[in-house]
């Protein structure tokens, strides 16, 4: 009958995340995402499930919730705030919907390639994105790594930004996102990722932008007839919890649950980069036609991108002029 009990006591701290007895806790890590398990995402994950709870003799139960079975990106974030889920892992643009500034990340035209990109984000604005997520009730594990976005159409002549006019193209839940549409003549419809699909097939929407991983791992590059590396919005990714959860770990499992972050930084990039150009053969393999935009054509897109640069500043205000300054210094 005792073991009972203390069998009953021990499950209910680990569904609370409250200490078992003194100096000895189990918590339990809960961690959301619209990653599915068999993409370079989901493998990182699986290893960052791996480390914490060997690391902490099991006294950390990681779960991880695959392709968006907790909600989608924006709905996890605020469950994240509530701490109804410990941990995030997903685009900066979601997280910015909690905490504006980290917009910064993905105005579009900001970077010209991937060296540029990762030498601002890790020595620019990571640790200031950090300071501000903080005061913000988060605590930043890790930048991770999604890639460049493209557009995609459902059309086989698209040129140019030009052809943006006649395009119902889905915008990814964020204003800044909605707004580098229409700074390029663009049409944009606001859609969660789970109805981008029917969209696409319904004739809802021509066309959207995404990177070639996310686009291949939902399947949503079934619907198109062209693809075209524009490469006009760098995305990261990254793995964020929830503060006061952190906050109330003891010591050794703070140290616990931020463990490897530079191994993780470097593999994310690895397993994803490593990707991509296999994605867009497999694409025109399989009949799509890939468009690559001329530095003429991604000069032209950075351009019109500056006016949602100064929407950034002006809507965000408090550290964005800095962050924007960081960006640019390259």
């Amino acid at each position: 009958m005792r073991r009972g009990v203390v069998c009953l006591f021990l499950s209910l701290a680990v569904v609370w995340g409250s200490p078992v007895f003194a100096g000895d806790y189990e918590y339990e890590l809960n961690l959301g995402t619209i990653a599915t398990k068999d993409t370079p995402w989901g493998k990182q994950l699986t290893m960052f499930k791996k480390t914490i709870e060997k690391a902490s003799d099991d006294r950390i139960k990681v779960k991880l919730h695959f392709g968006g079975k907790m909600g989608d990106e924006v709905s996890m974030v605020r469950q994240l705030k509530r701490a109804d889920l410990q941990a995030f892992a997903g685009s900066t643009a979601a997280i910015a919907s909690q905490v504006p500034e980290v917009a910064v990340f993905e105005l579009c035209g900001l970077f010209k390639d991937l060296d540029t990109a990762y030498k601002i984000v890790d020595e620019k604005l990571t640790k200031p994105i950090s300071e501000i997520l903080e005061a913000n009730g988060f605590k930043l594990y890790v930048v991770g790594e999604n890639g460049f976005r493209n557009f995609a159409v459902v059309k086989d002549d698209f040129k140019g930004i030009e052809d943006l006019a006649s395009l119902k193209m889905r915008s990814q839940e964020a204003w800044f996102h909605e707004e580098m549409y229409r700074a390029l003549g663009g049409n944009p419809v606001q859609m969660p990722v789970s109805e981008v699909g029917s969209g696409l097939a319904q004739g809802n929407i021509d066309g959207f932008d995404n990177t070639p991983l996310y686009a291949y791992a939902a399947g949503w590059h079934k619907y198109i007839k062209t693809w075209i590396v524009s490469d006009h919005i760098y995305q990261p990714a990254m793995i964020v919890y929830n503060k006061d959860w952190y906050d109330s770990l003891p010591a050794d499992l703070q140290e616990v649950v931020m463990l490897d972050q530079d191994v993780q930084l470097k593999l994310g990039r690895k397993l994803v980069g490593k990707m991509m150009p296999k994605l867009v053969e497999n694409m025109e393999a399989a009949g799509v036609k890939i468009v690559h935009f001329t530095d003429e054509q991604k000069a032209e897109v950075a351009e019109k991108c500056k006016v949602v640069h100064k929407m950034f500043v002006d809507k965000v205000g408090g550290r964005a002029q800095e962050l924007l300054d960081d960006a640019y210094d390259k």
